[in-house]
C-alpha cells in the first residue's frame, strides 16, 4: 500500500471515528433529556424506576379495562332483560 493510500485510509478512519463520537454525544444529549423529562413527569430517578412504573400502571390498565369489561356485560344484561320484558 503507497504512503497516499495509507493516508487516505487514515483519514477516512479519522473522520470515522468523529462521525461516531458525534452520534454518541447527541445520543448522550436526547438520553439525558428523556430522564430528566422522566423524573419531572413521574418522578423517577432512573431508567430501572421508570420501568417500574410502566409495568404497575400496566397492570392497572389491565385490571381498569377488565373491571369496566365485566361491568359492561352487567349493564347489556341487565337492560337486554328489560327491553325484552317490554316486548
Amino acid at each position: 500500500m503507497s504512503k497516499d493510500n495509507l493516508t487516505q485510509e487514515l483519514l477516512k478512519l479519522k473522520t470515522k471515528v468523529e462521525n461516531a463520537k458525534t452520534k454518541q454525544a447527541k445520543a448522550k444529549g436526547a438520553l439525558e433529556q428523556i430522564l430528566k423529562q422522566i423524573k419531572k413527569e413521574f418522578g423517577c430517578k432512573n431508567l430501572k424506576e421508570a420501568e417500574a412504573l410502566l409495568k404497575k400502571l400496566k397492570e392497572q390498565e389491565t385490571k381498569a379495562q377488565q373491571k369496566y369489561e365485566k361491568a359492561l356485560t352487567k349493564f347489556q344484561d341487565e337492560w337486554k332483560e328489560q327491553l325484552e320484558d317490554e316486548e
